[in-house]
C-alpha cells in the first residue's frame, strides 16, 4: 500500500442509529417503559424489543412507549399504523415518542 492512501471508512449500518441524548425529550413527555426499535448493544430502556424480538408481535396498547425506528419509508408507515391502532383501543394509558426523520415527500 501507497503511502497516505485513504482508505474509505467501513460501510455504516444505515438502520442502527442511536440518539445520544434523550433526556431533554423523556423530561418533556414523561417516562417511557418500552422501546421499540433496539439492540442487545443499543437501547436505552431496560425493556426493549429486538430485530429477534419484534416489537410489531408485542401489545403497545397501556404502554410508554418510545421510538427510533429504522429510517425506512415501509417500516415507519408499519409503526405509525400499528401505533394508532394500538393507541385507539387504551387512549388514555397509551402514549408514543417516535424520533423521525423530516419526510418531505409525504403526503
Amino acid at each position: 500500500m501507497a503511502c497516505g492512501a485513504q482508505h474509505d471508512p467501513p460501510p455504516r449500518d444505515k438502520t442502527d442509529w442511536k440518539f445520544e441524548d434523550t433526556k431533554p425529550h423523556f423530561e418533556t413527555h414523561g417516562a417511557f417503559n418500552l422501546e421499540l426499535f433496539a439492540a442487545e448493544d443499543n437501547h436505552i430502556l431496560s425493556v426493549y424489543c429486538t430485530v429477534t424480538d419484534s416489537c410489531f408481535e408485542k401489545d403497545w396498547a397501556g404502554k410508554a412507549c418510545y421510538g427510533n425506528p429504522p429510517f425506512e419509508h415501509h417500516l415507519i408507515l408499519q409503526c405509525l399504523r400499528k401505533a394508532l391502532r394500538d393507541h385507539a383501543r387504551e387512549p388514555a394509558s397509551t402514549k408514543f415518542l417516535f424520533l423521525l426523520p423530516k419526510w418531505e415527500t409525504a403526503s
